[in-house]
């Protein structure tokens, strides 16, 4: 399988930033390029359609109109395109990262959207 064209990962980023803003920007770490970025999104795209890509779009402009207002990662915008489920981890397993890791926010907000792809099934 061929890589997407960058044109399209050009106007993925501009789409995804008119409908997240700053939320997606936070996403990238600004001592490493956007291009190289760019080549992560192009690379983890491979076999995604034209087709499969405008529907994604679509469903994460809802997405980000409503009250779920994270910005998806490149594996997650993957998984919305080719409409495969959502891999997530069982309610204990999230708890005992909790005891594990007790000063991480990641962990609550991991849970939070667990939660949230719950309600979309």
């Amino acid at each position: 399988m061929d890589a997407i064209p960058i044109e399209w990962v050009n106007k993925l980023f501009n789409c995804l930033e008119l409908f997240y803003g700053e939320r997606f920007k936070k996403q990238f770490c600004k001592s490493i390029p956007l291009d190289l970025y760019k080549t992560i999104w192009q690379s983890g795209l491979v076999g995604c359609s034209h087709e499969e890509i405008k529907s994604a779009l679509v469903i994460l402009k809802r997405m980000a109109e409503s009250k779920y207002r994270e910005c998806p990662n490149h594996l997650e915008f993957y998984r919305i395109a080719k409409k495969l489920p959502i891999t997530r981890p069982r309610p204990q397993d999230t708890k005992n990262l909790k005891t594990i890791y007790p000063r991480s926010n990641h962990v609550d907000a991991m849970r939070k959207r667990w939660i949230y792809r719950d309600a979309l099934r």
